[in-house]
């Protein structure tokens, strides 16, 4: 009694096994194959199955080649699905993938479609095709959200020769807000009052508006310390010291959930110090 089974490796390749006697027979056609047979067992592996049930017809022959029996078998062969990760770094989403880098993969392998959505949406949106079993994508995927979004990544991969695709499970990450854009640059900043034991300054708003603004000063060309950060348009030093020249400096920024964005610096001068009297006889 001789039986032939298929049986799938879960590796995109199947296991043809004859088992059993046939009297008279001394080798078997499997596909356009022919293998000796001892009437004992023989496993032929198939490498180029495509995803899906797969049919196969082992023929038992004579030694003259002529038809003893045949018998039939299936295989659902089922494709390794690789695997995908969605990475998040900086203001920027990426996406690493990898697949089983077996032989029937290599010889087969066509390409990897790209897919990302936004975690909860309806359907995936395709980003790129690559040629590779592995690697990562890091140029920005999601871009330019003011509030965290997760969101999902696949890889669809297909094989020359093979009408079907394998989808990846899928990949889950977190784009981190992106930062604010930086303001523009305060104007017509000057000095309203320098008393000489006060300076106020007073300066307009750049023209996109500003979360607040960083007040500094320098002393007599030394280092810049920051007096405050604050979100009206006007200030005043109530202890600049008697040194002169003081150099004060405005920067606007904008802040939010992806951190703080500065613009640029504008300067002004004080110049007048504290008055002296001398009595002349």
């Amino acid at each position: 009694m001789a039986t032939f089974a298929a049986v799938n490796n879960g590796n995109g390749t199947a296991t043809l096994q004859v088992r059993g006697v046939v009297v008279n027979c001394t080798q078997v056609r499997i596909g356009f194959a022919t293998y000796p047979y001892n009437n004992s067992a023989l496993d032929v592996l198939d490498n180029g199955p495509a995803p899906g049930v797969n049919s196969y017809t082992c023929t038992f022959l004579n030694s003259s080649g002529g038809t003893i029996a045949s018998l039939s078998a299936s295989a659902d062969v089922t494709w390794p699905p690789g695997s995908v990760t969605a990475l998040a770094s900086g203001p920027y989403s990426g996406c690493s993938w990898s697949i089983p880098d077996d032989a029937n993969v290599y010889y087969t392998f066509n390409r990897i479609d790209l897919y990302y959505k936004i975690a909860g949406a309806s359907s995936f949106t395709f980003y790129t095709t690559v040629y590779s079993l592995s690697g990562s994508i890091g140029t920005p995927i999601l871009v330019g959200y003011s509030v965290s979004v997760t969101w999902e990544a696949v890889v669809i991969w297909s094989f020359s020769g093979h009408p079907d695709a394998v989808t990846s499970p899928t990949g889950t990450g977190s784009t981190p807000p992106a930062p604010p854009p930086a303001p523009g640059l305060p104007t017509n900043l000057h000095v309203t009052s320098d008393t000489g034991t006060a300076v106020a300054l007073a300066w307009t708003a750049p023209s996109g508006g500003a979360t607040g603004y960083e007040v500094s000063r320098s002393i007599n060309g030394g280092a810049y310390t920051t007096l405050t950060t604050q979100t009206g348009v006007t200030y005043t030093d109530n202890a600049p010291g008697s040194v002169r020249p003081i150099t004060y400096r405005v920067r606007a920024y904008n802040s939010g959930a992806g951190g703080t964005t500065y613009g640029g610096y504008v300067t002004v001068d004080a110049s007048v110090a504290d008055s002296v009297g001398i009595l002349i006889g």
